[in-house]
C-alpha cells in the first residue's frame, strides 16, 4: 500500500461543484432546528437531552459493532456490575461516551474560542474516551493482523494503518495533514452558509486521514457533534445525527468507502480525491441530520405524548392500578409542560387529597419517572428505561 505524505493528496477540502444543492439541505436544517427548543421548557429539554446522549453512546458504538444497551448502561449508575467481563467492559465503553459527550458539551460552553477543528481538540476527545475504557479497548493489530499496537489515549498512531481499500496518510506527517484540516474546517475561516457543509466534508477527511490507533469513528462523530453545538443548530442536544447514520450503516460505510476514491477523470474536480463522490457524503450527512431533526420533532408532540403514555399506563400497570393511570398521566405530563412542578400542586392538578398525591410521587420517584434536587424540591420528568420506551418509541434499534 502507498501511504499518503503530503496534503494536497486530501484535496478537495471543500467542494466547489453542486454548492447551491447543498446550500439549501443546509438553509432547510438551519430553519428547522431551531424548532425543536422551542417545544418544552428548559429542564424538560435538559433531561431530554439526557437521554439523547445515551442514544448517541449507543449508536456511534453500534456502528462500531458494540452493542451497549442503555438499561445496562442504567445499571453502572446505580452500582450494579455483570460478573461477565466481555458486558462489564461494553457497559464502561457505553458510559464512558456519554461522560465524554458531556465533557465536551461542558468544555465548548466555558471555552467560546475553542477551536473544534484542531488536533489538539482531537486528541482532547481521544483522551478523555480512551482513559475511561477497560484495557480489551486499548489494543489494536496490525494491517496483517500479524502484530497489535498500544492504543495511547489522546496520541497518534506510531504505526503505518488503512482501511479496507483505503492507505490512511504516512504515520510520520499527521501533523501535517491535521495542520491543513484545521487550516481548511476551522468554522471562523467558513462563511456561515457553508459551515455546515464544511461539518459534513471534515467528518469524512477526518476519517481519511485516520489520526489515531483506533477509535476515530467515535472521535470523528463527536467532533461532528461539536460542530453543530457550535452552530447553535443541535437544539441543547435533544436530537441524534448518530442516530441517523447507524440506521443507514451500509450507506454510511459506502459513501464513506467512495470518498475515499481517487478523481475520476477531468469533470470530477480538480482534486487528487473525488469531489462528485465527496458532494455524495455531505448530502447524505445533511440528509441524515435534517431527517433526525423531524424524527425528533414528531416525539416531542406533546399531544401524542399524553396518549402514548396513557396507553403505557394502562396496559403495562407500572407502578398502580389501571384507575390510577390518568392521574399518572396528568402529573407527567404536567411536569413535561412546564419543566417542573411543586410537589404541593400535585393534589389539586388531579384533584385528589394531599396525602393521595404524596403517596403517587412516592411511586413515580420510586420507578424514577420523575426526579428532584431534594425531598421537598420541585419534580422533573426523568426517563428509566421502560418511560423511555413509552414515550419515545424506535429511539433506539437493535442494530
Amino acid at each position: 500500500m502507498l501511504f499518503p505524505t503530503h496534503i494536497t493528496e486530501m484535496e478537495p477540502l471543500m467542494p466547489r461543484g453542486q454548492l447551491y444543492e447543498l446550500r439549501e439541505q443546509s438553509r432547510q436544517i438551519f430553519l428547522q432546528a431551531g424548532s425543536l427548543k422551542r417545544i418544552l421548557p428548559g429542564e424538560s429539554i435538559h433531561q431530554i437531552a439526557q437521554l439523547v446522549r445515551g442514544m448517541n453512546s449507543y449508536y456511534s458504538n453500534l456502528i462500531e459493532g458494540h452493542r451497549t444497551f442503555p438499561g445496562e448502561i442504567d445499571k453502572v449508575r446505580q452500582a450494579d456490575f455483570t460478573t461477565d467481563p466481555k458486558q462489564a467492559a461494553l457497559q464502561q465503553l457505553g458510559l464512558a461516551h456519554e461522560e465524554v459527550e458531556q465533557a465536551m458539551r461542558e468544555k465548548l460552553a466555558k471555552e467560546p474560542d475553542l477551536e473544534i477543528g484542531s488536533a489538539s481538540f482531537a486528541c482532547w476527545l481521544h483522551r478523555e474516551l480512551y482513559q475511561r475504557l477497560p484495557e480489551a479497548f486499548r489494543l489494536v493489530k496490525n494491517l496483517t493482523g500479524n502484530q497489535q499496537y498500544p492504543v495511547i489515549p489522546g496520541e497518534f498512531r506510531q504505526h503505518p494503518t488503512g482501511v479496507g481499500r483505503h492507505a490512511a496518510p504516512d504515520h510520520t506527517k499527521l501533523e501535517a495533514f491535521m495542520a491543513r484540516f484545521q487550516q481548511v474546517y476551522a468554522p471562523s475561516a467558513v462563511a456561515p452558509t457553508d459551515q455546515l457543509i464544511a461539518a459534513m466534508a471534515a467528518h469524512h477527511r477526518f476519517m481519511w486521514i485516520h489520526p489515531f490507533a483506533d477509535g476515530n469513528g467515535r472521535v470523528a462523530r463527536l467532533m461532528t457533534s461539536a460542530y453543530l453545538i457550535r452552530m447553535g443548530i443541535d437544539d441543547f442536544g435533544i436530537w441524534s445525527w448518530t442516530r441517523g447514520l447507524a440506521r443507514a450503516q451500509p450507506e454510511y460505510y459506502a459513501l464513506l468507502e467512495d470518498a475515499d476514491q481517487a478523481r475520476r477523470g477531468a469533470l470530477d474536480g480538480r482534486g487528487a480525491l473525488s469531489e462528485s463522490s465527496l458532494c455524495a457524503f455531505i448530502k447524505f450527512g445533511l440528509k441524515t441530520a435534517l431527517d433526525q431533526i423531524e424524527f425528533m420533532g414528531q416525539k416531542l408532540d406533546l399531544l401524542k405524548l399524553e396518549i402514548r403514555l396513557e396507553d403505557f399506563f394502562r396496559r403495562e400497570r407500572p407502578i398502580g392500578s389501571q384507575k390510577q393511570a390518568g392521574d399518572f398521566v396528568r402529573i407527567l405530563i404536567e411536569v413535561l409542560r412546564r419543566g417542573s412542578l411543586p410537589r404541593g400542586q400535585v393534589g389539586h392538578l388531579i384533584h385528589k387529597a394531599e396525602r393521595t398525591a404524596s403517596l403517587m410521587i412516592k411511586k413515580l420517584e420510586a420507578a424514577r419517572y420523575v426526579t428532584s434536587d431534594g425531598p421537598k424540591k420541585p419534580l422533573k420528568i426523568a426517563f428509566p428505561s421502560d418511560l423511555c420506551d413509552a414515550c419515545f418509541p424506535n429511539l433506539y434499534i437493535a442494530g
